[in-house]
């Protein structure tokens, strides 16, 4: 699968395989989290960094899923999208709405100020350029802190490193 060694989600022991085995049944790990785990330290921060994001407590799960969704539309990750699909269809989002999502962000079925949010942090990855000070202070306006804001971007980030070293090491 990979042209570097790896351990793979059926053959992991211990650690590695109380977080695969943490996935929900009948979805696959993300392959980046199965490439990752060539180094243990590396592995270690992606857990711990899923962890974090797991336990925000700012952030909407759904919104946080949309925004890998859609970056895993617009990096053409098909993996990321297939898995994150599933994450947000199995929290009521419909196929319809997904779809809509991909289209307008802005019309994505969360409040208001979370497709803002969500609207931000797509725009940013896909055109930095196009972010102004309005465009930041709007979403304060909407009661999002600096931290949130910078946060979002973060996690849309997330998606371009992951993309690209699957596709590099990817047989």
């Amino acid at each position: 699968m990979f042209l570097i060694k790896n351990t793979d989600p059926k053959d992991a022991t211990g650690e590695l395989a109380e977080f695969y085995n943490s996935f929900p049944g009948g979805m696959d790990v993300p392959k980046y989290l199965q490439l990752v785990n060539v180094s243990e330290p590396l592995f270690g921060f992606q857990a711990q960094l899923i962890g974090w994001w797991m336990d925000h407590s700012k952030f909407n799960p759904k919104v946080l899923s949309a925004i890998r969704y859609l970056m895993a539309d617009a990096c053409d990750n098909t993996g990321c999208d297939a898995f994150n699909s599933m994450m947000l269809l199995g929290m009521g989002v419909t196929t319809q709405e997904l779809e809509a999502m991909k289209k307008a962000p802005l019309d994505g079925p969360f409040e208001a100020r979370e497709n803002a949010l969500l609207d931000f942090a797509i725009t940013a990855m896909k055109n930095p350029e196009g972010i102004t000070q309005d465009t930041i202070d709007n979403l304060r306006e909407m009661d999002w802190a600096d931290q949130d804001i910078f946060e979002v971007a973060n996690h849309a980030a997330g998606l371009l490193a992951p993309t690209a070293l699957v596709k590099a090491f990817s047989k």
